[in-house]
């Protein structure tokens, strides 16, 4: 929920017509390297065997908090 609320944020910064265009361009900026890190986080965690490992243990930890979920 932070991470909408911040990309909105950013959105709204970027958009307003008040601020100075470096500020724009700044939030702009921001938005494109926050959008980058998803996606390398996405195509990362989805296509390798770094995704599987990272599956497997955020599986262990949620099985070790409520093990009726396995």
């Amino acid at each position: 929920m932070y991470t909408v609320s911040f990309i909105t944020s950013v959105l709204f910064q970027a958009s307003t017509a008040r601020e100075e265009r470096e500020e724009r361009g700044a939030a702009f900026t921001e938005y494109v390297v926050l959008v980058s890190v998803v996606v390398a986080l996405v195509v990362g965690v989805a296509f390798t065997p770094l995704g599987d490992a990272l599956r497997a243990k955020v599986g262990s930890i949620a099985s070790s908090v409520n093990p009726s979920t396995t």
